[in-house]
């Protein structure tokens, strides 16, 4: 079992900014910061009965998560808000503080981040489907050239980097050209012209983030006009049907897909230059991160139930008990499930006939894998990895190796285990002939057992996982057996 990362000290922002005069309310609001550490809450609108404050005694329990539950009971037409909170550099009374590296890994360069520095992030909302509802929650994350310790204007701020976690409408993603926009923006696509997406798996489950590319080209005398020297990238949830759960990822994987993805995104010479030039620049610096909701219109709550960094450079631990049989001319690999909680995928390497070993399979969610590049007569050795949310590789898997038997096979196997998790009894249903079945225990050692008419016993051991190994004519199967 992996040791538990590092959680890492934060400091927060948080703020309400409002268009229009309204009814708003903060039914809870609570920072949980480390007790050595500064905290800044600004609220412009105080006086109508928000109430902000931070509970101390729950540092120790949460570390630097914060929880926030936001109102807006009036709904009225033209509203805006920007509840909100903030790692790395804050501001308060009028004085701008940047982050201390060591707690939070920010104020930092880009080109010396690395896939360790973890965004954490959950929100909910409540009652917030209405048809007049209008809300996003997305983290901010602002880049800019000055020195560490100055705090980003608006001339300076040359990329900034949106990941939408959830929202109330479902993204059409039709690009809008520059030709007759001030604004304008395109989504990076692939060659046939689909969404090109950065793809996450969460305990086996992929949720997907379509990339934009927004632009804006001010006249001279705008009040904006700067921001004609910034380029504005976002990742919105492909299908708003299938938002993640959470946030637990590299800030650099979403830097680097930025940089990436550029070459799919059909641009002018102009916006390109000005693309590569921002968003490729290693040279910027990572002052701070926002994550909050832009509210516009409606009655709900929304929450961010927690928001910190982690630095996480422990690798996961490495699959255990690596089994391979062969299955017709294929080789079937099983091993334990990964239990680490921030575990995100496996990695196959195979060898043959003594050669070198090479990948064969990545991004591997589940603890099973079907070789099915194999051919009759070789010799192959098998091992796996693990890899986590930060990209940390875990040490090799035990190694097994195997030679396919140059027997042809007359007919496909086809072997049942029900009922697979079980309780007291299962049973073998095949269309070979069983030899024998043996039942090992994680750690290899044989686990003894009954059988009656074909139906197998366990109701006298223990709960846990088990492998059954099941030799029928010509080959050897093995299946993972759950006892509840």
């Amino acid at each position: 079992m992996k040791i538990s990362y590092k959680i890492i000290s934060v400091f927060f922002i948080f703020s309400c900014v409002f268009c229009y005069a309204q009814t708003v309310n903060i039914n809870q609001f609570s920072t949980l910061i480390k007790s050595n550490h500064n905290i800044s809450l600004i609220n412009p609108v105080w006086n109508e009965g928000c109430l902000m404050t931070y509970d101390a005694g729950q540092v120790n329990a949460n570390g630097g998560a914060f929880s926030l539950n936001f109102i807006n009971q009036s709904g009225a037409p033209g509203y805006k808000g920007y509840p909100n909170g903030s790692i790395g550099a804050f501001k308060g009374g009028g004085n701008y503080s940047q982050g201390i590296k060591a707690a939070c890994g920010l104020p930092i360069q880009i080109k010396d981040l690395n896939y360790d520095l973890r965004m954490k992030w959950k929100v909910s909302q409540l009652n917030a489907t209405d048809p007049d509802d209008k809300w996003w929650a997305s983290i901010n994350v602002i880049f800019d050239s000055t020195a560490p310790n100055l705090e980003p204007i608006g001339d300076d701020r040359d990329y900034d980097l949106v990941i939408e976690l959830n929202r109330y409408e479902q993204e059409d993603f039709v690009d809008v050209p520059s030709a007759t926009n001030q604004v304008y923006w395109y989504y990076a696509r692939n060659t046939d012209k689909t969404l090109k997406t950065l793809d996450f798996n969460y305990n086996g489950i992929i949720y997907s983030w379509v990339v934009r590319y927004k632009f804006v080209n001010y006249p001279v005398g705008h009040s904006n006009y700067a921001d004609n020297n910034k380029v504005h990238v976002k990742f919105t949830p492909l299908f708003n049907s299938n938002v993640a759960p959470f946030l637990d990822h590299s800030l650099k994987k979403f830097i680097d897909t930025s940089v990436d993805y550029l070459q799919n995104v059909n641009l002018t010479n102009s916006e390109r230059a000005l693309a590569q030039e921002k968003v490729g620049n290693s040279n910027l610096y990572i002052k701070n991160i926002n994550a909050g909701y832009e509210v516009y219109t409606g009655t709900f709550t929304i929450a961010n139930d927690y928001f910190y960094t982690v630095l996480d450079s422990n690798p996961p631990a490495s699959p255990a008990n690596l089994v391979v049989t062969t299955l017709s001319n294929q080789v079937s690999l099983d091993w334990n499930d990964n239990l680490d909680s921030d575990f995100n995928s496996y990695k196959i390497f195979r060898a043959t006939n003594g050669g070198a070993y090479s990948v064969i399979a990545t991004n591997v969610n589940v603890s099973n894998y079907l070789d099915a590049t194999t051919t009759t007569g070789n010799n192959y050795s098998y091992y796996v990895v693990a890899d986590d949310r930060s990209y940390n590789v875990s040490n090799p898997s035990n190694s097994q190796n195997i030679t396919l038997n140059t027997k042809k096979f007359e007919k496909e196997v086809n072997l049942v285990v029900y009922p697979n998790p079980t309780e007291n009894t299962f049973t073998i249903e095949t269309n070979f002939e069983i030899k024998k079945v043996e039942l090992f225990s994680t750690d290899g050692k044989l686990v003894s057992f009954s059988i009656k008419d074909n139906t197998y016993d366990v109701s006298k051991i223990n709960k846990g996982i088990y492998f059954l190994k099941i030799q029928l004519k010509d080959t050897e199967i093995v299946k993972k057996l759950i006892v509840k």
